[in-house]
């Protein structure tokens, strides 16, 4: 009887310990998730912070731009600039806004490990042209 209770106390406790390890090792997943979600490699390899300036919270609230967007096209463009004039990077992506497909830049910079995503606007035509002719 005594052993048979010093096993069930034995296998309760490996019970426990593994429902434990199991409990860490999802908060750990959720957590490294959690992170990637929030990062974005720059074109160094190194991960960088997101955040959004109060300017570009201001401007999505004015414009009735979905929140996300900015991220998405800051991270999914293949087309980036430098705006000489500022000394902002530019990334532009077309996508449907305001039922119509447009192009759309983010201007955005980066100190140390965080890109500050700063504006966002819907280009106009040739506006884009007219501004990488002048190094803008």
């Amino acid at each position: 009887m005594i052993n048979q209770t010093n096993e069930t106390n034995q296998t309760n406790q490996i019970n426990e310990i593994n429902e434990t390890n199991e409990i860490n090792q999802t908060n750990e997943t959720n957590e490294t998730n959690e992170i990637n979600q929030t990062n974005q490699k720059d074109q160094g390899g190194e991960l960088l912070q997101i955040k959004y300036s109060e300017h570009l919270e201001n401007r999505l609230s004015l414009r009735k731009i979905e929140h996300q967007l900015p991220r998405k096209i800051f991270e999914l463009s293949n087309e980036r600039y430098f705006d000489e004039e500022t000394g902002h990077f530019i990334a532009i992506m077309g996508i449907e806004l305001y039922n119509k497909q447009r192009e759309v830049m983010v201007a955005y910079e980066i100190k140390g490990d965080m890109a500050t995503l700063l504006t966002i606007h819907p280009l106009k035509e040739n506006q884009k042209d007219n501004r990488v002719k002048s190094g803008r």
